[in-house]
């Protein structure tokens, strides 16, 4: 993840910087700026994914280098870290992650981490299953699962599901056949990305072209075409939703 981070004061800026490295996300590569000018000279050559933005700033308010780069036009997460609660609404206009109010304290920073990797996360599936639906037509049909007896070589589109059994992955195909690999789920995300599946959960990955019913009672439960369910995490809801728009 390439984090931006804006404040004027030294001591913000390093106490940030060592909380992101204590946190879940992997830092690629973070610039820094403390004004409003160097914040735009930043940004006219870096692109973020994740921004800490003090509002408060010697020339001005970070509001205004938003408003320079334009809503339609920000790319990037936003996290606001300011000393006054005065802007939060006026925050939360620019799709805001998260509002934080110094001195930083290190859980609710932790909090706002987890939702911007989620919400991070979500953005790019998304746009994935955007991919999908309009390259569907170019997609390879056969997928190569090895384990200790046998190779098989199995129709991508009866596949039902896949489910995480720790470093293996559990295959359910539409003739009721059960296949266990000794690779992970992710492996699996990764080698299936663009061809119509989605994991709606941090151990499932469902075939779309299998979605029979989506029931919200009990958290959200989504049930396939061969009659098992599969839960849907509350912070895939909102793009799950968005996938249901599309099918």
């Amino acid at each position: 993840m390439k984090v931006f981070l804006l404040d004027d004061e030294d001591n913000a800026r390093s106490t940030v910087k060592s909380y992101l490295l204590n946190s879940s996300i992997e830092v690629s590569e973070l610039k820094e700026a403390n004004s409003v000018a160097t914040a735009l000279e930043v940004l006219s050559s870096f692109k973020p994914d994740l921004a800490f933005l003090d509002i408060n700033l010697p020339d001005g308010l970070s509001f205004d280098i938003l408003a320079r780069i334009g809503l339609d036009n920000i790319n990037f997460k936003i996290i606001f870290i300011s000393a006054y609660d005065t802007y939060a609404i006026k925050a939360f206009k620019f799709n805001a992650i998260d509002y934080i109010l110094k001195p930083v304290d290190p859980q609710e920073f932790t909090l706002s981490i987890q939702r911007a990797s989620h919400n991070l996360q979500s953005h790019e599936q998304l746009q994935n299953l955007k991919e999908d639906f309009t390259n569907e037509a170019q997609a390879l049909n056969k997928l190569v699962l090895k384990d200790n007896q046998s190779i098989r070589i199995v129709d991508i589109h009866e596949i039902i599901r896949c489910q995480s059994e720790n470093n293996y992955t559990l295959f359910s195909l539409k003739d009721g056949e059960q296949i266990l690999i000794t690779r992970t789920l992710k492996d699996y995300e990764d080698i299936l990305k663009g061809k119509l599946f989605f994991r709606p959960h941090k151990s499932h990955l469902i075939n779309l072209k299998h979605l029979k019913k989506y029931d919200k009672a009990d958290g959200g439960q989504i049930e396939m075409s061969d009659g098992s369910t599969v839960p849907l995490s509350r912070f895939k809801k909102d793009i799950f939703m968005k996938v249901l728009d599309k099918l």
